[in-house]
């Protein structure tokens, strides 16, 4: 079952590069010049670089994760080694080294939770 496999394989895909997201020109603002919201499904992969936020710099890409809120929207590293549209369910362990974030990873409901670190 490939939604248990995800969620039992998350200490092995929770490295410090999980939450960051595939090579893309790095530039944060080019977001605001999109045509419109994104029309994304939960469980979609990534076929564009067009909605990518990349920061390249471990701080301040920790600094961009803080400030991700419960149903929030963001690509995420599957073990199946592709990137998959997800929303933030909520924060099982909001501080220290058991710092995580739960996805929702697809419309049935299945999960995976990234730490932080």
């Amino acid at each position: 079952n490939k939604a248990m496999e995800d969620k039992h394989s998350t200490a092995e895909t929770t490295k410090s590069t999980s939450l960051t997201q595939p090579p893309a020109q790095p530039s944060l603002d080019r977001l605001s010049d999109l045509d419109g919201p994104p029309n994304f499904d939960l469980g979609d992969t990534f076929h564009s670089s067009k909605y990518q936020i990349i920061e390249s710099n471990p701080t301040k890409a920790l600094h961009l994760i803080s400030q991700l809120r419960i149903h929030d929207f963001a690509w995420i590293l599957r073990s199946s080694r592709e990137w998959t549209y997800a929303i933030i369910a909520d924060f099982p362990e909001d501080s220290g080294e058991e710092a995580s974030i739960r996805f929702v990873i697809d419309k049935l409901g299945n999960t995976k939770t990234l730490k932080m670190k």
